[in-house]
């Protein structure tokens, strides 16, 4: 009895060691949204769960269902001030070992698609899953809300909204719904709003009025994003936009319209 515990225990510090905990990666992180069965062995769609692919050089298992990495493992990842942290349940074969491949919705918690791959810190670390930011979370404001839902533990802004709230994904119709929301420090038991009552919905809003400091105008073809990155000279920011402009349709924009830089 005694040799088989000393067994046990070696094989799960051997398994322990064999993920690089403590060690911080500067590297890149890029999105992917496929479904099927992860290197884990469970069923994944990374269209809708959060989650994250591991770079195929730290997998040391012939067998990946068996991997130590598959054993209640997760990456801390950093980008911008915000951190998050999300399970590990497949394997990135494409990968260096510096990058890891986050499913969509994980990244959308730390920047705009569009991006495709962003530069990052990131660890291994172990237990729960449970995601960070050093900024403060804002409720959704306002007695106008006609339907609202309740965050649960491990959701995002994209899993409440398309499962809860029962709509498609449409970043700009969910802040404009949820003004100052963050949703990278979403809090268990925050209460989302699914839509409003009495709004102009499509009408053109400037941005926040005379607590504006800086803003620009919209020229023929651009976009929230060209606008903000551009004129503004800001990084991508979705929620920093639409707090800076509430109300403001980014699918609507019309020449000479102001949008607000701060």
């Amino acid at each position: 009895m005694y040799k088989q515990i000393i067994f046990i225990l070696i094989s799960y510090l051997s398994l322990s060691s064999a993920v690089p905990f403590g060690q911080v990666f500067t590297g890149q992180a890029s999105y992917y949204n496929d479904a099927g069965v992860g290197s884990c062995g469970s069923s994944i769609n990374a269209a809708t769960q959060v989650l994250v692919a591991a770079p195929a050089a730290h997998w040391t298992t012939a067998n990946p269902n068996l991997d130590p990495l598959c054993n209640n493992v997760y990456i801390k990842v950093t980008y911008n001030g915000k951190t998050i942290t999300v399970p590990v349940v497949d394997k990135c074969p494409s990968c260096p070992a510096n990058k890891i491949d986050l499913s969509m919705p994980a990244f959308q918690q730390l920047a705009n698609t569009d991006l495709g791959i962003i530069p990052i810190t990131w660890e291994y670390v172990s237990g729960s899953g449970s995601t960070s930011t050093p900024s403060t979370t804002t409720t959704s404001s306002g007695g106008s809300c006609l339907q609202s839902a309740s965050v649960s533990s491990g959701q995002t802004c994209y899993t409440v909204w398309t499962g809860q709230c029962g709509k498609t994904w449409d970043e700009n119709a969910f802040y404009q719904t949820n003004p100052g929301v963050n949703c990278a420090a979403l809090q268990v038991g925050q209460q989302l709003c699914c839509n409003r009552g009495s709004t102009s919905g499509t009408s053109t809003t400037t941005g926040s009025g005379s607590s504006c400091s800086q803003k620009a105008t919209v020229s023929s073809g651009q976009t929230c994003y060209s606008l903000w990155t551009g004129q503004c000279g800001k990084t991508w920011n979705e929620a920093s936009f639409y707090q800076a402009n509430p109300g403001v349709n980014c699918a609507t924009l019309q020449i000479g319209q102001q949008l607000c830089c701060n």
